[in-house]
């Protein structure tokens, strides 16, 4: 917790961190028993009580120190916790590098939290002032930022609680935000009871902890100590038998190792449990978290249910649903080459094995995303750019899974394919040499077709002269005949020439920039190939073909929102409706662009 007098704390930072040589080189020869009298010097120490019942409507302000897109996806079981166990409005401050911010705000923004904001600072800027300290901690200048945060904060934040990203808040942590309430003014901040040895032993030189450390010795009066269950440390130099708790009241456990959750400790392994709930635990909840204690305007009641004779609700609210979205999850830089071309696609986790043959079919980056829980999140692996969209409700959002990982693209060209389809070879290759620089208004395709078999196969063509083969003896078909038959026979008389003409559903491959992003409103089942990325621009496109390339759809089972359609005459019912309410002609579109180019 820390009260902002700026001009004494920035002094007090200044003469400390001024002498920062001096003072390490007191570290490496004072010896470790010299520097353990740091444990024994007394300090003012508080009791903290829970405060009385109020319907005080009181904004907090928490601080988070998060660099690189995986401490975002770390981080995200520390912000379940805060919101589990913290009531009325909040403000997150985030101190970032460049890849938080590309995740935090699409984080916090598609999560809807009620009573909710946040802001964000640049760490870049600060980073001079501290970068010179000599820092073994695994975090590096994030671990000693915090020493300037009175200068990165701004003047109107007048308290704030500053918590790390490897814990977890277990129980009502309100007492900390009054904690200076009844101290005097020359008191800055209160910090967490040490119970770890690491702090002081001299072995990890210039932690912020022993700056801190040293600041509270030098001017003990700026400075009161929580109780250690407001700072449980989990890490391999920690004493929990020194904080006099049991895990009913501790109130915040923290694993400040960096083996984390890994470390073999019979603690660890107790607040793990505690740990994997929250982790577990779906984000949706707390959308209806209530502003106030007092607020009422979140009812379970059945009295106010309302009755309506609309068939189609549940798929409406489908498609108005703000879906979460987590970007990066998985930590992967992406490529930003312009001429490069990123594969982007969608997937929901039970198609990750299919998936996978797509990863070793394309030597390219790609960008997937993924419909999943919060559970199933952190099962995923892999070495490409992973974008998490959280399940929630029945239908597939198929057109905002692929909005997110073609917004999520970041090369020049994209090429908009299916998880379970199998590429013939060199695809990457042979795209890469088709493509021109200026690819506006342009679309190459890739034709795709699908197998005869009721089971699964081994193995699939991979060249052209395979895949006619396959064709003349029909175990090969195109996908969708009877609205391609023309197109397809002349593709198949000559593969490298033939253009897009109406109704052929194929894989287009276009220039990011000018790519049309999907309607979010289709859900579902029957706008999985219509050609939407064209679909709503009125201006006009050459296409051309990508030599000796192409696609095959296995066989596989059909997901749940193939099943309402074939099985469910409502479903079949609601999506006639929706159709005709967006009066959205696809086809008609897309043969009036063709035909205004050619004319």
């Amino acid at each position: 917790m820390s009260r902002f007098s700026k001009t004494l704390l920035s002094y007090l930072l200044g003469v400390l961190l001024s002498s920062a040589i001096l003072l390490q080189l007191a570290f490496y020869f004072k010896g470790a028993d010299e520097l353990s009298d740091i444990e024994d010097t007394p300090r003012p120490k508080l009791h903290l009580y829970p405060p009385e019942v109020s319907t005080e409507c009181r904004e907090r302000h928490i601080l988070f120190i998060i660099g690189g897109f995986t401490s975002v996806a770390n981080a995200l079981t520390t912000f379940k916790s805060v919101l589990f166990q913290m009531k009325g409005p909040l403000v997150f401050h985030f101190i970032t590098n460049a890849d938080s911010r590309k995740v935090i705000p699409t984080l916090f923004d598609t999560w809807q939290l009620p009573a909710v904001k946040y802001r964000i600072y640049d760490i870049e800027p600060y980073v001079k002032r501290i970068d010179w300290i000599p820092n073994t901690h695994y975090a590096f200048v994030f671990a000693m930022i915090k020493m300037v945060m009175h200068e990165i904060l701004p003047e109107d934040v007048k308290e704030i609680v500053y918590l790390d990203t490897d814990l977890i808040i277990l129980d009502d942590i309100s007492p900390m935000f009054d904690v200076l309430k009844n101290t005097n003014d020359s008191v800055l901040f209160a910090m967490g009871e040490n119970v770890s040895s690491g702090y002081t032993s001299g072995k990890h030189p210039w932690p912020a902890r022993d700056i801190h450390n040293l600041l509270t010795i030098s001017h003990p009066n700026i400075y009161v100590e929580l109780p250690c269950e407001y700072n449980f440390q989990l890490g391999k130099n920690a004493l929990p038998l020194t904080c006099q708790t049991n895990d009913r009241l501790v109130k915040i456990a923290h694993f400040n190792s960096k083996d984390k959750l890994n470390l073999k400790s019979k603690y660890v392994v107790h607040f793990a449990r505690y740990y994997s709930h929250y982790r577990s635990m779906d984000g949706y909840v707390f959308r209806q978290r209530r502003e106030c204690e007092s607020d009422k305007s979140i009812s379970t009641s059945l009295t106010d249910l309302i009755e309506t004779d609309r068939e189609c609700d549940e798929l409406i609210v489908a498609m108005k649903t703000k879906y979460r979205t987590l970007l990066y999850f998985n930590g992967l830089n992406p490529s930003m080459l312009e001429h490069d071309v990123t594969l982007v696609t969608h997937l929901s986790i039970d198609r990750f094995a299919e998936f996978e043959r797509v990863i070793d079919s394309w030597e390219g980056p790609i960008s997937v995303a993924i419909y999943c829980t919060d559970a199933e999140l952190y099962r995923l692996r892999s070495n490409i750019a992973m974008h998490a969209v959280f399940k929630t409700g029945d239908y597939y959002p198929i057109n905002y899974l692929r909005n997110v990982a073609l917004n999520a693209s970041t090369t020049g060209l994209v090429f908009l394919t299916e998880t379970n389809l199998v590429s013939s070879e060199n695809i990457y290759n042979n795209i890469r040499k088709a493509v021109q620089r200026n690819m506006t208004n342009k679309a190459f395709v890739v034709p795709v077709f699908e197998t005869t078999f009721d089971s699964e196969r081994e193995k699939y063509p991979k060249t052209v002269e395979e895949l006619l083969i396959e064709w003349k003896n029909g175990t090969l078909l195109p996908i969708e005949k009877q609205d391609n038959q023309k197109s397809y026979e002349l593709w198949k008389e000559n593969p490298a020439r033939i253009k897009w003409d109406t109704g052929y559903l194929s894989l287009p491959v276009v220039a990011r920039k000018t790519s049309i992003f999907y309607e979010e409103k289709f859900i579902g089942f029957d706008w999985r190939r219509r050609p939407n990325f064209i679909a709503k621009n009125s201006n006009s496109y050459l296409f051309g073909l990508i030599p000796s390339s192409f696609s095959i759809q296995p066989h596989h089972s059909q997901n749940i929102d193939f099943n309402h359609f074939n099985v469910s005459s409502l479903y079949k019912k609601c999506m006639s409706s929706i159709r005709r309410e967006f009066d959205f002609d696809f086809y008609k579109i897309l043969k009036d662009a063709i035909d205004l180019h050619r004319h």
